[in-house]
Formats: C-alpha cells, sequence, structure tokens
C-alpha cells in the first residue's frame, strides 16, 4: 500500500499510529481466504457435470447454486463458519443435480430407442 505524504503527514502523531496500524490490519483481513468447502463449491460450479444439469434438472441445480450464492455472501460477510456449513450443503445439491440430470439423460435414451 502506497501512501500519500499528505496521508503520512496526518498520520505522524500517536493517534495517527493507532490509525495507520488500524488501517494496515483491516487490509489484511480483507483477503481472508475462504473455507475449502466455499472453495470446493465455488470449483464444483464449474465442472462439465455441474453444467450438464443446468439444462437436465434446472431446479436442483439452481437450488445448489443459491446455496453456493450464499455461502459466498456469508464469507464476505465473515461468517466463515456459517459459509463452510452452507456451501457443503451446496455441494450436496450439485450432487443430487448430477444424479438427477443422468436419471433424465436415461430417460431419454430409453425414450429414444423406444421410438426407433
Amino acid at each position: 500500500m502506497i501512501a500519500s505524504m499528505k496521508t503520512l503527514t496526518l498520520l505522524s502523531g500517536s493517534r495517527g499510529w493507532v490509525a495507520l496500524a488500524l488501517l494496515a490490519f483491516a487490509a489484511g483481513c480483507s483477503s481472508r481466504p475462504a473455507p475449502q468447502s466455499v472453495v470446493s463449491a465455488n470449483e464444483a460450479a464449474e465442472s462439465p457435470l455441474v453444467r450438464e444439469s443446468e439444462t437436465l434438472s434446472p431446479q436442483a441445480h439452481a437450488e445448489a447454486e443459491r446455496l453456493r450464492k450464499l455461502a459466498e455472501k456469508l464469507h464476505s460477510e465473515g461468517k466463515d463458519d456459517e459459509a463452510a456449513v452452507v456451501a457443503e450443503e451446496a455441494l450436496a445439491a450439485y450432487q443430487l443435480a448430477i444424479t438427477t440430470g443422468r436419471g433424465v439423460r436415461a430417460q431419454l435414451r430409453k425414450e429414444s430407442s423406444l421410438a426407433a
């Protein structure tokens, strides 16, 4: 972080050092890593099977996305324990969307083979 001379001048008193320390602390806290389950949910959202589930089982996919976005929001609010739990729920919802999508795909193949 590069501060201007004016900022350094304002922060040169004893109160200024406290303010500077708080500013540095706040800057360090703003980039805390997300819980692993939040990272995993974000990675899962990009997988080919999950993307396919958006078409084959849109309701289940939408619920998983809602949970993943809620986990992101909770993390951004500093509620990492809650974010981790919701992200785990999102991962389970993605699994459900994938499984439902596979069932839909199998049914479509069955109908296609019967029509032939």
